[in-house]
């Protein structure tokens, strides 16, 4: 979840304060979980609300700078096998997705959701989650080629 928000916002230490807000927001909110939904959904889903609300405060000057690029976080596994050009290449590829796209594939390869999750927690169709996932990887795919 870290993770998805650092990219997402493209500062670690506004991550690690809209983590807080997200947990926070997890024990507030904890009468309003139902079991019939997964868990992780329902987290990222606030996790989401979060980052948002982080855009929304940036562009009023009301909080801390929202750089909108996606975030090279400490490396983690993906990135410690990609080190140099490549890995460059993908978060730049990755910075110019339209928001919702960048939000559906991080959703789906940072925090493991799946089609239907991704739809719930972004409050879309399913199928509009699916094109927003198809157009990210055809963007990504046009810029570094076949290798994704």
């Amino acid at each position: 979840m870290w993770r998805f928000i650092r990219r997402s916002v493209g500062s670690a230490a506004l991550a690690d304060e809209l983590m807080q807000e997200t947990w926070l927001g997890v024990i507030a909110q904890a009468t309003r979980y139902r079991p019939q939904s997964q868990f992780a959904t329902w987290l990222f889903a606030i996790a989401r609300h979060r980052v948002i609300d982080a855009h929304r405060r940036s562009r009023a000057g009301d909080g801390p700078a929202v750089t909108g690029e996606v975030a090279d976080a400490a490396p983690g596994p993906e990135l410690a096998a990609q080190q140099g050009e490549e890995a460059q290449r993908l978060l730049a590829a990755m910075a110019r997705l339209p928001a919702e796209q960048l939000e559906a594939l991080l959703l789906q390869v940072e925090a493991g959701l799946g089609l239907a999750e991704i739809a719930s927690t972004t409050d879309v169709p399913v199928e509009t989650a699916k094109s927003r996932l198809r157009y990210a990887r055809a963007a990504l795919r046009a810029v570094l080629g076949d290798q994704t």
